[in-house]
Order: C-alpha cells, then structure tokens, then sequence
C-alpha cells in the first residue's frame, strides 16, 4: 500500500523530534556538572513536551490524517525537541568551543513563543475535529500569528525583552532604544494573549453546541486544562513544585490524543468522578488535619506546659478513621451530581431529536404536546444563540 504524504510527513516529523530530542538528552548527560545559566524549570523539562505531543500528533496523523491537530501536535514536538537539544548545546558551547553556540542560544530565546501559540491557541481553535468552528473565527488565528511574530521578531533583536534576562549575545542590532523594545514586546505578548484567550472561547461555543461524542471528547480536554489552571500559581515558585505544573502542561496533548483517536474515550465521567472525590477529599483532610492538630496541640500546651507528639498520632487516626465514611459521603454527592446532569443532557439530546422526526414528518403529536415541544426547542436554540453571539469576536 502506498504512503500518503500526510504519514510521509508525520514520520519526517517523528524522525526530527526524535533525533533532536536524543541529542539534546546526550549532551544534558555530558554536561551534567555545567547546567545552563537562567532558564525555567527543571532542565531537560521540553523531553516530555516532545515525546508527549509528537507521540499524539504521529498517531493522529497517521489514523486521522482529516485532523489538523495532528499536525499541530507533530509541529509541537519538534519544537520541543529543538528547544532541549538548543538549551544543553548553548550550554555545552559555554564550556568547550563549540561552533555557532551563541547562534543556538540566540533561537532558543524565542523558540518557546511559537510553541506556546501552537499548544495554547490552535489546539483549542481546531479541536477537536481539526476545523475552525466557523470561518469567522481566523480572525482570531490571524491575531495570534500577528502576536507571535512580533514577540518573536522583538525578542530576537532584543532578547532580555519581557523582562526576562537571558545572557544571550545579539546577532545583530537596531537604532532602537532597549526600553521602548521592551514596552513593544509587552504589547506583543498582549496582542498574542488576545488571540489565545478568543480561541479558548471557541471551547464554551462548541460546548453548547456539543452533544454526544463531541461532548465527551470536550470534557478529556477540559478536565486537562483544569489541572493547568488550578497548577498555574506553581509556576511562579522557586523550587521542584514547579515541576506539578509542567506535567499538568504534558497531559493536554495526552487528553486530546484520548478524546481525537477515542480510545477509552467514554470512560471520562468515571475519571471526572474520581478526579473530584480524591480532588475535595484530600482538600477537607489538609485542611481538617492542620485545624485538628492545632486544636489538639493547645490542648496539651494548657494541660502539660508543652506541645506533645500524640497530638500529632491522634489527628492522624481520627482522619484515618473518618476517611472511608468521607470519601463514599463525597462518591455519592458527585455521582449525583453527575448523573442528574448526564439526564439533563440526554433529554435535551431527546428533544432535539424528537424535534427533527416531527419536522421530517415521521412522527405525529397532538397539538398540545407539539406545542410544548416547539417552545422547549425555541427556548435552547435561543440561549444557544444568546451564548454564540458573547463568544463572538469583537467587529464580527
């Protein structure tokens, strides 16, 4: 059977992301006791971004080659790749004399920015069919190539722009003074956070359209972002918590190749169920173990003079104790929760469809249930109108 080009293209793409990234993890290895100066996370963190979205993006290109994401993916992970095999060679280069390391150092400054248009902007502006939602919506895409190029071209002739000093030589100069570039990346960046935040709007729009398959491939790429957000302040703290954050990060890819190739698609509302219980259960036992053990602790400050380990062994088996009764407390609040709203969606699902059988003429009502069922339709095929018209861009 001949190749088609889309998987000619995915395994020059899986090829690249795959040499780039043993390079860069050879010359990490070699240079353990020089780790490059400044930078974001723990170092080798762009291996997990490069095997996680090229993964997802080679399967989807080679069993959906019809879905852009796939593409996206792909694209995602050779940058990745690029960008650790750049990082540890501009270290390598800071050692020994290495030809054109300054040049490395110099891309990897801004590398990052299209990598991050491509994971946080497109990804959500064609999931999960590879489609825009409407062709309205480029403009949206045009806003965050716009920002991209220009934080990119910025960052290149001035690389500490956006406050960020990264030690890197400049390839070339420009008669411009270095605050105002600065000042223009900020508005760069702005531009470019604009088109990223439109496009994840384009989420709440196919939400509300969503049903079925749809819905559930929404809810794996929803509950990934979730853990991005709730992880995002981690971000900014010194230390190995930044780490949680990045792994958040390296889910999306994993949870848009579930809901793209459905595999184990229709198990998310098992995960959601989970994710909530362990989520609010181990948020009441921090919170009940640190009241608890201060309580316990005056105690024993008023009756002995001093603080007492027991006070820490009691907390525990209290909570201990209490955690079978609170964890099937809160499994059947969820489940509750969950399946009024699954009922919710399969009757509307039920009406629609009720709706299109009338309509064509197969089924017959009497006119007073007919009524009903035209005023049911009307009232969602508003509210759905209502919520496209707020996600609509400015000047549409």
């Amino acid at each position: 059977m001949a190749t088609s080009r889309g998987e000619q293209l995915a395994w020059v793409l899986a090829i690249g992301t795959a040499t780039l990234t043993l390079a860069g993890l050879i010359l990490l290895v070699l240079t353990l006791d020089h780790p490059p100066q400044g930078g974001w996370g723990f170092r080798g963190f762009p291996m997990i971004f490069a095997v996680g979205s090229g993964s997802v993006g080679w399967l989807i290109m080679v069993r959906r080659p019809e879905n852009r994401i796939g593409l996206v993916l792909a694209v995602v992970g050779l940058l990745n790749g690029a960008q650790l095999f750049l990082t540890e060679y501009a270290a390598a280069g800071s050692r020994v004399s290495l030809p054109a390391s300054n040049l490395a150092a110099w891309i990897n400054a801004f590398i990052w920015v299209p990598t991050f248009t491509l994971m946080a902007g497109a990804t959500a502006l064609l999931f999960p069919d590879g489609k825009l939602p409407s062709p309205r919506w480029r403009v949206a895409a045009w806003i965050m190539v716009i920002g991209t190029i220009g934080v990119c071209a910025i960052i290149a002739v001035y690389p500490d722009a956006i406050d960020t000093p990264r030690l890197v030589e400049r390839a070339f100069r420009l008669p411009i003074d270095d605050v105002l570039l600065n000042r223009a990346s900020y508005v760069a960046l702005f531009i470019l956070a604009i088109g990223v935040v439109l496009s994840a709007s384009s989420l709440l729009l196919r939400w509300r359209r969503a049903s079925g398959v749809v819905r559930d491939q929404l809810k794996w790429l929803s509950l990934s972002i979730l853990a991005v957000v709730a992880t995002m302040w981690l971000s900014f703290v010194p230390g190995p918590t930044t780490s949680i954050f990045i792994f958040a990060i390296g889910s999306v890819p994993i949870a848009i190749g579930v809901a793209v190739l459905r595999h184990r698609l229709y198990e998310i509302d098992a995960v959601i169920n989970r994710t909530l219980v362990f989520g609010a259960l181990t948020a009441i036992l921090t919170g009940a173990f640190a009241a608890l053990l201060r309580l316990l602790q005056a105690v024993f400050v008023a009756v002995t003079g001093n603080e007492s380990d027991a006070a820490t062994i009691i907390t525990t088996l209290i909570l201990a104790t209490a955690f079978v009764p609170l964890k099937r407390a809160l499994e059947q609040i969820v489940e509750r929760r969950l399946k009024t709203a699954s009922q919710t969606v399969a009757a509307l699902e039920s009406t629609q469809q009720l709706a299109a059988s009338v309509a064509a003429g197969s089924t017959a009502l009497p006119a007073e249930e007919l009524e009903t069922l035209l005023r049911r339709v009307v009232r969602e095929e508003v509210r759905a109108a209502i919520v496209d018209d707020g996600a609509r861009p400015a000047g549409q």
